[in-house]
C-alpha cells in the first residue's frame, strides 16, 4: 500500500472469524474521491487497489453490487500475489458467485493463499473437514466392523516380548440422551479363545435407558481395555478417536496450520498440523489430568474428506506403575465400495515409556456390515440386524 493511499483511505480493519463462505477483507469507508482514485490506481495495475475494488463490488459498497466485476478485480489482484484476493477467488469458484462453480479451481487458489501463510485458507479446509466429519459419523454409526488387533509389549529395552491378538466388533455409537459419540470395541476373542460374556451388548447400548447408556458404554470400553498389553491404561485406542477433534463442536479447541501438500499417498491432499490449546483437554489421564494432544490430519481440501489421522499424547509420571509415556496412533481410511463409504482400514499405535518399556500394535478392519436396530413390539427387546434383511423370528416364550 502506498503512503499516498494510506493518507487517502481510512482503514478500519476487522478480523473476521471464518465460517464457510465468509469473505476475508479489511472493511473500509471511502469518500467519492477515494473511490475514483482507487479505480484509477487499479487500472494502472496497483494490486491493493484491485483487491479493494473486489471488496467494494462484492458488497455493493460505494459502487453497484456486481459479483462478476468483483471476481474480475479479485482475480487481477490474486494473480499479482495478494493472498486475501487469492482466497476470495477460491471462495467465488467454490460458491459459483460471479463465475461458474469449479471446485478444482477453488482448491488451487486456496493452496496459493495458504502457501503465503494465510490462515483463512486453512480455516476454510478445516470447515469443510468439520462438515465432512459431522456427516461421516452419522453414516459410520450404522456400520459394524470386525477388528483384528495385534499387540506386542516389552517391559524394558532388550527384554522378551509379550504378544496378544484380540478380535472384536467395533461400532461408533451415539449415547442416547446426551448426543455424545463413542467408539466402542467389544472383544469376543483373545488369542484364539472365545469370550462368552460378550453377547447381545450392541442392542443393549442402543436401546437401553438413556440415563444409563453412557455408563454402560464406559463400562464395556473399560472391560475391553483390560486385554491391552503394557502399563498404559487406555480407552482412546479406537480408530475414530481423532476424528472428533474435527467435529464442529471441537475445532475451536485447536490451532491448525498447513504443513505441506501430498500425504497418505495422495498428491493433492493437505497435511494439516494441529495442537490442542484449550483446557481442560478432551483427553484425560490418571486422576483426570489434562493431556493436550497434537498431531496431523491428511485431508482432501476439496471435499474435506479425512484420509489419515495421527494423534500424539504425552502422559507424565503418575506414581509407581504409571511411568511417563509418549503415545502415538495413526489411522488410515479407505473406500469400502459395497457401502460407498470411507471407513477405517488400519490403525498403528506405539506407546513408549520413558523408563524403557514399549508397546506397539496394529489393528486391521474388515467385514464391514451396515446394521439397523429393530424392536419387538411384544417384548420391547431390541435386536441389531443387517440392513435389508428380516430380523430372526422371536422364540416362543412361556406364558
Amino acid at each position: 500500500m502506498t503512503a499516498r493511499h494510506a493518507r487517502t483511505v481510512a482503514l478500519a480493519a476487522i478480523l473476521i472469524t471464518l465460517a464457510p463462505g465468509v469473505w476475508v477483507h479489511a472493511r473500509q469507508e471511502l469518500t467519492p474521491a477515494a473511490v475514483a482514485e482507487t479505480h484509477a490506481r487499479a487500472g494502472q495495475g496497483d494490486a491493493d487497489a484491485q483487491y479493494e475494488l473486489g471488496i467494494m463490488y462484492a458488497e455493493g459498497r460505494d459502487v453497484p453490487q456486481h459479483d462478476a466485476v468483483a471476481f474480475a478485480w479479485y482475480r487481477q489482484a490474486a494473480e499479482q500475489g495478494v493472498a486475501k484476493a487469492q482466497f476470495n477467488v477460491g471462495l467465488m469458484y467454490s460458491s459459483g458467485r460471479g463465475v461458474p462453480r469449479d471446485a478444482a479451481e477453488a482448491v488451487t487458489w486456496y493452496q496459493k493463499a495458504a502457501a503465503q501463510g494465510l490462515a483463512e485458507a486453512v480455516d476454510e479446509v478445516i470447515a469443510r473437514a468439520a462438515a465432512y466429519v459431522e456427516d461421516f459419523v452419522e453414516q459410520l454409526s450404522t456400520v459394524v466392523m470386525e477388528e483384528d488387533y495385534r499387540q506386542t509389549s516389552y517391559r524394558n529395552r532388550g527384554g522378551n516380548a509379550t504378544r496378544t491378538r484380540l478380535v472384536s466388533e467395533f461400532l461408533l455409537m451415539r449415547v442416547q440422551g446426551i448426543g455424545e459419540w463413542i467408539g466402542f470395541r467389544d472383544v469376543f476373542e483373545v488369542n484364539g479363545r472365545q469370550i462368552r460374556d460378550r453377547q447381545d451388548r450392541l442392542a443393549t447400548l442402543f436401546l437401553g435407558d438413556a440415563t444409563t447408556a453412557l455408563a454402560q458404554a464406559q463400562r464395556i470400553a473399560q472391560e475391553s481395555a483390560r486385554y491391552n498389553l503394557g502399563s498404559t491404561g487406555r480407552t482412546f485406542n479406537v480408530p475414530t478417536y481423532a476424528l472428533f477433534f474435527l467435529h464442529p463442536s471441537n475445532t475451536r479447541r485447536f490451532r491448525f496450520e498447513k504443513a505441506g501438500e501430498g500425504c497418505a499417498d495422495e498428491n493433492t491432499a493437505w497435511d494439516i498440523r494441529f495442537e490442542e490449546i484449550e483446557y481442560p483437554t478432551l483427553t484425560r489421564g490418571f486422576e483426570g489430568i489434562s493431556l493436550p494432544s497434537h498431531g496431523r490430519f491428511c485431508l482432501d481440501p476439496m471435499s474435506g474428506r479425512v484420509i489419515e489421522t495421527q494423534l500424539e499424547l504425552y502422559h507424565p509420571y503418575a506414581g509407581l506403575g504409571r511411568p511417563a509415556t509418549d503415545a502415538m496412533a495413526t489411522v488410515r481410511f479407505a473406500l469400502e465400495p459395497r457401502l460407498n463409504l470411507w471407513v477405517p482400514r488400519e490403525m498403528r499405535e506405539r506407546y513408549s515409556e520413558r523408563i524403557g518399556g514399549s508397546t506397539s500394535s496394529t489393528a486391521r478392519y474388515r467385514n464391514y456390515r451396515q446394521f439397523s436396530v429393530t424392536v419387538n413390539e411384544g417384548t420391547g427387546q431390541g435386536r441389531i440386524v443387517p440392513s435389508g434383511t428380516e430380523p430372526p423370528a422371536e422364540p416362543n416364550r412361556p406364558e
